[in-house]
């Protein structure tokens, strides 16, 4: 048996589980640390940078500056625009809590099999 561990809220709702994921990456001005490893939006590493420049540097392109890595050290932080790629991850992440709530449903034996 399998268990799966989101953070978040999860609801039972009329036989569905329904899951909130609930998002705490950080951006732009919520970036608590006074130094950074920036990555470009092509991938590139810009660098050891400090923090105000990471944002003026992300801000000149018009994209956001979001910590992909905050525990290492220096965190991570990439330009990109946020808001495009979060929705895909939610999607993704979503796709995946059903697809693992499926398969426990599929590993549960029904009365008739006992």
């Amino acid at each position: 048996m399998s268990s799966l561990f989101l953070f978040g809220e999860t609801r039972h709702t009329g036989g569905r589980v329904q899951i909130n994921i609930v998002d705490t990456t950080r951006i732009n001005e919520r970036i608590r640390a006074d130094v950074v490893r920036l990555i470009g939006p092509d991938g590139e590493q810009v660098g050891i940078v400090n923090l105000r420049e990471a944002l003026d540097y992300a801000d000149r392109l018009n994209l956001d500056l979001v910590e992909v890595a905050p525990m290492a050290n220096p965190p991570v932080c990439k330009v990109m625009h946020y808001e495009a790629n979060t929705s895909t991850s939610r999607n993704k992440k979503q796709r995946s809590a059903q697809a693992a709530n499926h398969q426990h449903q599929g590993d549960q034996a029904s009365p008739q099999d006992r």
